[in-house]
């Protein structure tokens, strides 16, 4: 665990920007917390560790991503900006609708087709805690679709 880090070593080095994590063990991404006191980290490692390891590139992104905003390289991936609109938190408040009910009409036909295809993603997904090559199977080469959930 990064726990006794907490203070003493981001006090020691304030300034710190390349760390490397490989190899320590790590059982989540949660433990990153620990090291969030180095506030100008621009390069981190976190490869060979049991509980990162069999992770998405994506998920491992967005988790560091939030720590450390600035983070430019994350292992030999380039950390993408995040994008910010510099609007104030509740600028769209009543504004903008949160869900519209109805956008995709299908019929029940296709709506079993859609529900199947969810359930058997998210089970593969779920077996696979997250892991891309559990789902292989739902993927077709040429395939342009995309479905997020907030």
């Amino acid at each position: 665990t990064l726990a006794p880090w907490d203070h003493t070593i981001t006090a020691a080095a304030p300034k710190l920007e390349n760390l490397s994590l490989a190899n320590n063990g790590l059982s989540s991404l949660e433990e990153l917390q620990s090291v969030t006191g180095f506030k100008n980290l621009k390069h981190l490692i976190i490869d060979h560790n049991p509980g990162v390891d069999g992770l998405l590139p994506e998920v491992k992104m967005c988790a560091v991503r939030e720590l450390w905003p600035d983070l430019k390289t994350l292992g030999q991936m380039v950390v993408k900006p995040v994008i910010n609109f510099n609007l104030p938190v509740n600028a769209l408040e009543g504004k903008v609708p949160h869900e519209q009910p109805g956008c995709i009409k299908m019929d029940e036909k296709s709506k079993g087709l859609m529900q199947a295809f969810v359930q058997k993603y998210f089970k593969l997904f779920d077996q696979g805690r997250g892991r891309r090559e559990f789902l292989d199977e739902m993927y077709q080469r040429e395939a342009c679709f995309s479905l997020s959930f907030e």
